[in-house]
């Protein structure tokens, strides 16, 4: 059995104890990408599967927190704070019987009069322009209607107006404000003809403390019009000419099938001493008529008849009326016929129009 004394004992306990040390994060960062803040870390040693104790410090408060992971959303913490404060984070790895050294983080804030290494801003909302004469409207959703962590965050001096500026020709911009409303819209008024007019927006909010990155190059093209009008004038002209000469065709088309319809009623159906297209011209138009001719049954050949029931014609004038009838008033008056049980009727509608 061996036994250390003196100098060599004291080194045997030190290489032991360097050996049983827990080694600490590395290479610790952190991302603000729009309100998403994160921290992330390195850990030499996975086997170990420690867990991470993260120390947030700011100006005004400090609170720990422990994870398993290599990296953490603070985000909830910031937005939910009382202050729009700066920031920085000290993580030390912890394996259940020792803790590491620690390691912090660069300091960050998104607040603009406080001094960080990392000044955190948000992105602008999507534009949107449209342009009517020499006029530009500039539209956008306003941020604390956008954003949930803004519309939802209660920190002491947030007026809750949106302050934005418009930058036209890289000119000095325009300074705006958007409070209560969902859209923020205004009108900017350009004086110069250009085919293209662009710009840029930036903003802020929380009385000016937070920060939004500037919006670079929206442009809107010019449409002038007098020049539309060249354009779609001919294409419109065109348009109205072929509808009519469509309807012109149309109606020969009627006008020339109507004689064709006539010719095939029957002799009985038309005005005495007039052309069958003549009586349906000189009625009105929009008109629908029917008319009908009526065959009576017949149970003798012409041979069986007595001669006297030949002689004269059951109606004058092939008109298929009776004697006792008076003389229609005008060519489409109606006639009334009495029918025999075996009469047949047939009947003919024209629609004049």
């Amino acid at each position: 059995m061996f036994t250390f004394r003196g100098p060599l004992s004291i080194l045997v306990i030190l290489i032991i104890g360097v050996s049983t040390l827990v080694p600490p994060p590395e290479n610790v960062t952190v991302s603000c990408n729009n309100f998403k803040t994160i921290v992330y870390w390195n850990y030499s040693e996975p086997s170990r599967q420690p867990s991470f104790d993260l120390k947030v410090t700011s100006d005004f408060s400090e609170n720990i927190i422990t994870s398993i992971r290599h990296n953490y959303d603070l985000t909830q913490y910031i937005w939910s704070s009382d202050e729009l404060d700066r920031y920085f984070v000290n993580i030390t790895a912890n394996d259940g019987t020792e803790t590491s050294g620690s390691q912090e983080s660069l300091s960050f804030t998104f607040n603009k009069y406080k001094t960080a290494t990392i000044q955190c801003k948000l992105d602008f909302p999507d534009v949107n322009l449209s342009m009517e004469d020499e006029m530009v409207k500039v539209r956008f959703k306003n941020p604390y209607h956008l954003y949930p962590e803004l519309r939802l965050a209660r920190m002491r001096g947030d007026d809750r107006v949106f302050h934005y500026t418009v930058f036209y020709d890289n000119n000095t911009g325009q300074g705006f404000e958007c409070k209560d409303k969902v859209i923020c819209d205004k009108n900017i008024i350009v004086q110069e003809k250009r085919q293209q007019y662009c710009f840029s927006l930036d903003g802020s909010a929380m009385e000016h403390k937070l920060e939004f990155k500037r919006k670079e190059n929206i442009c809107i093209s010019h449409e002038n019009k007098a020049d539309l009008l060249i354009v779609y004038l001919p294409i419109i002209l065109t348009s109205i000419i072929l509808v009519a000469i469509g309807t012109i065709i149309t109606w020969q088309k009627k006008i020339h099938n109507l004689p064709k319809t006539l010719a095939n009623l029957p002799k009985a159906l038309l005005l005495p001493n007039t052309h069958p297209k003549d009586d349906l011209l000189h009625m009105p138009k929009n008109s629908v008529v029917d008319i009908c001719s009526i065959e009576p049954a017949v149970t003798q050949s012409l041979l069986e008849m007595p001669e006297e029931e030949l002689q004269d014609p059951p109606y004058p004038d092939g008109y298929g009326l009776p004697d006792d009838v008076s003389s229609p008033v005008s060519g489409y008056d109606r006639r009334h016929v009495e029918m025999s049980p075996d009469d047949v009727a047939e009947c003919y509608t024209i629609d004049i129009s």
